[in-house]
């Protein structure tokens, strides 16, 4: 299982590393704890990516 940093993960999503957090602090994507490390799998990231798909016709 290969695991991601937040920098990564940011890079990945296009965003910064303070936008994920609050994505975090929401709990609107998944993340492990390694220590005081936060990182994240493939999976969650994917879980995240297809959560925020936007139905046909639904905004």
């Amino acid at each position: 299982m290969d695991l991601f940093t937040t920098h990564e993960v940011a890079a990945q999503l296009k965003c910064t590393t303070r936008t994920l957090q609050n994505l975090r602090d929401k709990g609107l994507i998944a993340f492990v704890k390694v220590g005081r490390l936060v990182r994240y799998t493939q999976q969650q990231i994917d879980e995240f990516l297809e959560n925020q798909k936007v139905k046909n016709g639904t905004f």
